[in-house]
């Protein structure tokens, strides 16, 4: 159900012909980040890393392909998982978790 993950998939499979591994959207996401956060901060042409640092740490929510990320007083992120198990041979899901 989310825009950014399935984006990446069906890019990936038309490119790649399966199904991107696990930390493919992390590292999408990470990017996607990074870029938002130079986009926001440099003003003409100058980078100020603490104005850098505070849009990191403003972060709540942000819709990634891995879901919402929000990164904390640390500067860690904070994403959810989704949580399955396997009954009588079948994948079940159990719901999202989000700490």
């Amino acid at each position: 159900n989310n825009p950014k993950a399935r984006a990446l998939r069906d890019a990936y499979q038309l490119k790649y012909g399966e199904d991107p591994i696990t930390f493919a959207a992390h590292a999408y996401d990470a990017v996607y980040l990074i870029s938002e956060a130079l986009a926001a901060t440099i003003i003409d042409d100058q980078i100020d890393t603490l104005k850098i640092r505070d849009w990191f740490y403003a972060t709540k929510n942000w819709p990634g392909a891995v879901g919402p990320i929000s990164i904390d007083v640390n500067g860690d992120p904070i994403i959810g998982e989704s949580v399955k198990k396997i009954t009588n041979g079948k994948l079940v899901d159990l719901g999202y978790y989000t700490p």
